[in-house]
């Protein structure tokens, strides 16, 4: 993180916050599309088997990468409230009182959404 941008801070590894690992056995990994306009991310985490037709750039695959961003931009993904019903209703029950429950799922204890690694592992 910089305080300000174009700053000319010097790089420090220590200081990264968010980071992805890319450990995909592909030729073109797509992990997330950055949409300026509306300054959101888009998880895609896709990784392309096939060789492009031409070059390995945006220019080259330029077709296809439209295609891709308008599908992945345009896909409905349920938000974290309809995954975790979900995982209630196909792995336990959903109770209504917090003290009979084994797993909670709140913005202010039990699991929350900033959670972020531990919903990524065990509940999608």
């Amino acid at each position: 993180m910089r305080k300000h941008p174009n700053s000319g801070e010097v790089f420090e590894p220590r200081t990264v916050m968010n980071k992805i690992d890319i450990a995909a056995d592909s030729k073109i990994a797509i992990p997330v599309i950055l949409d300026l306009q509306e300054r959101k991310f888009i998880w895609t985490d896709l990784a392309l088997t096939r060789n492009p037709y031409w070059y390995n750039n945006i220019e080259g695959n330029q077709k296809g990468m439209v295609l891709i961003g308008q599908a992945m931009a345009d896909l409905k993904k349920p938000d974290l409230f309809d995954l975790f019903e979900l995982h209630g209703i196909a792995r336990g029950n959903i109770v209504e009182d917090r003290e009979k429950a084994k797993t909670v799922f709140s913005v202010e204890d039990g699991i929350t959404p900033y959670e972020i690694e531990k919903i990524l592992a065990d509940f999608i």
